[in-house]
């Protein structure tokens, strides 16, 4: 919940995230944070402003305490993603290789010491892998670790390089793309810039010297103060001083701006903030208001109420408790109550218990309609959903289901948390299954009427390897391949197979789309140089081609289209 300006609501803290540089398949998003919330290490962007890459394994140390509710030291291993973060798992020390769930959000992921190294599997079969001899600094000590390399589903992986002085210096991508940091004498970032690996070679001590597509930075004593964007404009920040670690924005004056864009006053929980149009939004928080959304389990409480008054002044109520709304009171008086599970600790002794986390399992609208839900499916996926109609009402709950396939042989985790049906509020039955490697293999919705045919899409894949620059300017294959789609046919089933099989009915109509690429090792041969559909028309089998062309950077500059006739795409 947040202003339109980027307030979060729930701590009163700017965020202003804003994707700095995009290439193919990397990005690089650059936002500020709450002091609670920011990494325990300098966040390369100077103080109080972090990115996406910013990703690693930070075990907090729990004192042992005696009587009368003694407990041993231990460890609470978190894995920070950007701004995300994984739940809280236990580790008696930081060598244990015995990792447990510590609370419920724990359970959407799978954290193991290998090697020496953290390992991190979330709910969609993602790797991520870090690196022990880099740590993230500051409170972390010295069991924390940077990320090493991430492993995508699809065979897709993205490689972190460190400097001498352990700062992220080349984050690399199979799919054949690189962000390189070049850095200032006070460890913050002077500069990203991006690379198509296709059309320059690249390393970790590479530069940003001359790079086309290039984004800059300056700071005033460790403040970022300016970013020029790739396009050669700039963006100039100003910041509160003196008041701690975050220095939170104050003015944010993007190009072509005579005034602030946002203006942030009686930081550093914002109090008032003003757009360029003139309108003011104010926020008005109860003197409780500390949540540490990072680690919301540490704090006494954590309960909080905000009054946001917008434009007109119209004012809306939100209670939270932690960082998770509890009841919100719209302009017009209207209640709405929200529950949640997850964050729940099982140490009953010297934790708060109040419900609150990730998962909203009840909502109750003004009007007395309501909304439920479950969680019992692999990775905390939803498993039911329950609509209950308003109050004195005598119809009856719509609920949606989903079914799962379980995480072990023959499935893979990758799978696991991915539905293999699902029912809408009427009974009626879709239908899926995957590839072992996590893509989607037919998707089967439900017939239509009783008995009938339905609807089904069957996918192919391929494997391709990225072609990339060596040291000596040849294109070589990448480290690893990657699954790109290959056909996608539509079709319907036999009718009267009851629930039906993933098999078209070969007298009825077809559609089949197909996708090509290039058959050499040629730039850009992942994106996909044209793209077929082949159908009947009438009695007559037509295929209809449209051709794609992309620029050195990968980006899509060109398509034509089947009226042209082209039997063939450039490849």
């Amino acid at each position: 919940m947040s202003t339109p300006g980027g307030v979060n609501i729930s701590d009163g803290y700017f965020s202003g995230q804003v994707t700095d540089l995009s290439i193919g398949t990397l990005k690089l998003d650059r936002f500020a944070l709450a002091p609670s919330k920011l990494p325990v290490n300098d966040p390369y962007f100077g103080l109080g402003i972090t990115n996406n890459f910013d990703i690693y394994v930070a075990p907090n140390f729990i004192k042992a305490i005696g009587p009368p509710a003694p407990r041993a030291a231990e460890y609470h291993p978190i894995v920070h993603l950007g701004q995300g973060a994984s739940g809280v798992y236990l580790q008696s020390s930081p060598t244990s290789t015995t990792i447990g769930s510590f609370n419920r959000e724990a359970d959407s992921g799978i954290l193991a010491l290998v090697g020496g190294a953290y390992v991190y599997t979330d709910s969609s079969g993602t790797i991520y892998t870090f690196n022990p001899s880099v740590q993230a600094g500051g409170g972390s000590g010295v069991y924390s670790q940077r990320i090493d390399n991430i492993l995508y589903p699809d065979g897709r992986r993205e490689t972190f390089s460190y400097d001498t002085n352990k700062l992220l210096k080349m984050v690399s991508d199979t799919a054949g793309y690189a962000i390189v940091f070049d850095y200032n004498s006070d460890g913050d970032v002077a500069a990203a810039c991006g690379f198509n690996l296709s059309q320059d070679y690249v390393t970790a001590s590479s530069t940003c010297s001359g790079a086309a597509l290039k984004t800059t930075y300056t700071y005033t004593s460790k403040l970022l103060t300016g970013v020029t964007d790739v396009m050669g404009q700039t963006t100039t920040y100003s910041h509160s001083t003196g008041i701690g670690y975050g220095n939170p924005i104050t003015c944010v004056m993007p190009p072509g701006y005579t005034i602030c864009k946002i203006a942030n006053a009686e930081v550093p929980r914002i109090g008032t903030q003003t757009l360029a149009d003139g309108s003011i939004w104010q926020l008005a928080y109860d003197i409780t208001c500390v949540p540490d959304p990072d680690f919301p389990e540490a704090s006494n409480d954590g309960s909080c109420s905000v009054d946001v008054t917008d434009p007109n002044n119209k004012v809306s109520h939100y209670g939270f408790t932690k960082s998770s709304p509890g009841v919100v009171v719209d302009a017009n008086g209207k209640t709405t109550w929200y529950k949640w599970t997850g964050s729940n600790l099982n140490d009953v002794l010297n934790y708060d218990q109040t419900p609150n986390g990730p998962y909203l399992i009840e909502v109750d609208y003004p009007e007395g309609d309501k909304y439920f839900a479950e969680y019992n499916g692999p990775w905390n996926a939803i498993s039911k959903a329950t609509r209950r109609s308003k109050t004195g009402s005598t119809s009856t709950d719509l609920v949606e289901e989903w079914g799962y396939a379980g995480c072990y042989a023959p499935n893979t985790l990758q799978n696991c948390g991915k539905p293999i049906w699902k029912k809408d509020a009427k009974g009626n039955q879709a239908d899926y299954a995957y590839y072992a490697w996590g893509g989607t293999q037919w998707e089967m919705p439900p017939a239509p009427s009783a008995g009938a045919a339905r609807p089904l899409k069957l996918y192919t894949y391929v494997q391709k390897y990225a072609y990339v620059k060596d040291s000596g300017g040849s294109l070589i294959a990448a480290a690893t391949q990657i699954w790109v789609p290959d056909t996608i046919t539509e079709c319907q089933t036999v009718s009267g197979s009851g629930n039906g099989t993933p098999v078209c009915d070969t007298s009825a109509p077809q559609r089949v789309t197909a996708y090509e690429y290039a058959t050499s090792a040629v730039a850009n041969n992942l994106l996909p140089r044209g793209m077929t559909v082949t159908a009947y028309v009438g009695s007559t089998l037509t295929t209809l081609r449209t051709c794609y062309g992309y620029d050195p950077r990968g980006r899509k500059i060109s398509t034509t289209t089947p009226g042209a006739g082209l039997t063939g795409c450039p490849l």
